[in-house]
């Protein structure tokens, strides 16, 4: 497994190697050592999986911050130790509801999607605020999430500001909701580049009246994601609907066939 990069005392990988599968956890072990105080350490990554489809997963990291790692979540142990399942997945402390990951299978992009939550369920005008401090959009902006309720598109003609991180189009991968946030994972089918444009982006959102607020981040989801600051390098977005496009209750869809 590549593209999960950590970094300790100097030493690090961005390689990892499967180490032991037990029911819903899968371990990896890093390629290389780390060097601590003379001696070879291994580290070693702890994903808990839960199946969306057949390309795609959610996942929590089941291990506690490291602070000599970036704070990444991850356990190390001296090289040559036999490590169990429940010793890669130890942690002494709950993991927020908001710091979850997802895998896709970047053949099957379009295959994974998922429709959004109610809240962004409509066509939105919005006006953006970055986390500069400088606003775009406004009056006119098109935000589509009705034409298919899987797909979010932007009307780049209308206010060609970046959005999502995209080129104009992302897909819900999945969404977690904390409180009254719902934390949304979607996926850019464009070509990122690691800087404008990124893969995966998060999006936290709450509603207030018909007021919807969403807050951006490149990635994962984090701890302390919110839609009150940003934080993050993103941006605010207040979105006002111009029509809305709920799901029906299945009391509702019996109601309407009873009056067709």
């Amino acid at each position: 497994m590549t593209g999960y990069t950590y970094s300790s005392y100097s030493s690090g990988s961005s390689i990892w190697d499967c180490h032991l599968i037990e029911g819903d956890f899968v371990v990896s072990k890093a390629q290389g050592t780390i060097d601590l105080f003379g001696s070879p350490f291994d580290a070693y990554i702890c994903q808990k999986l839960t199946k969306i489809t057949s390309y795609s997963y959610n996942y929590y990291l089941e291990s506690d911050v490291q602070a000599n790692a970036g704070n990444d979540r991850l356990n190390v142990f001296g090289t040559g130790t036999t490590v169990s399942v429940s010793q890669a997945c130890s942690k002494t402390t709950a993991i927020p509801t908001e710091e979850f990951h997802v895998l896709v299978k970047t053949a099957n992009i379009a295959d994974v999607k998922q429709w959004f939550p109610t809240p962004l369920l409509g066509t939105f005008e919005y006006t953006k605020v970055t986390d500069a401090g400088v606003s775009t959009c406004g009056t006119g902006s098109v935000m589509d999430v009705c034409t298919n309720r899987t797909t979010m598109t932007l009307n780049m003609t209308q206010c060609s500001s970046v959005v999502a991180y995209s080129q104009g189009e992302v897909y819900a991968v999945t969404y977690i909701v904390s409180g009254s946030t719902h934390f949304v994972v979607v996926v850019n089918p464009g070509t990122p580049d690691g800087s404008t444009y990124f893969r995966f982006s998060c999006l936290a959102v709450s509603q207030s009246g018909s007021t919807v607020t969403v807050v951006e981040k490149s990635g994962s989801c984090g701890p302390g994601q919110n839609t009150t600051l940003t934080g993050t390098g993103g941006s605010k977005y207040t979105m006002t609907p111009y029509i809305t496009c709920r799901k029906y209750s299945f009391c509702s869809v019996i109601v309407l066939f009873l009056f067709l």
